[in-house]
């Protein structure tokens, strides 16, 4: 499952896995409240399964303007950055 960005017509980036258990790709308002500031921003992440194990997988959280316009769509491209952040999820039985 990959999906192409395009932030005001331009290419952003590729992302997704081979192996994609949930993709999160989304425009949010955020708060700061170290820097006292707020606005969009472009976040993209997954949980993804290699080898039998679950890793989360977080590539960006871009900030946006208020006029710039955001296109998320399926692709064929597999052509994926390297994540920036990359964490095996270790599972844990409900009584631990």
């Amino acid at each position: 499952m990959y999906f192409k960005v395009r932030i005001n017509g331009s290419d952003f980036g590729v992302f997704g896995h081979p192996h994609v258990l949930n993709m999160h790709l989304a425009v949010q308002w955020v708060c700061h409240r170290h820097e006292d500031s707020e606005g969009s921003e472009l976040f993209a992440s997954a949980v993804c399964m290699e080898d039998g194990k679950k890793y989360l997988y977080d590539w960006v959280q871009h900030p946006l303007s208020p006029s710039d316009i955001v296109e998320i769509a399926p692709t064929d491209e597999t052509t994926v950055p390297e994540p920036r952040v990359r964490y095996e999820i270790n599972s844990r039985s409900p009584t631990e």
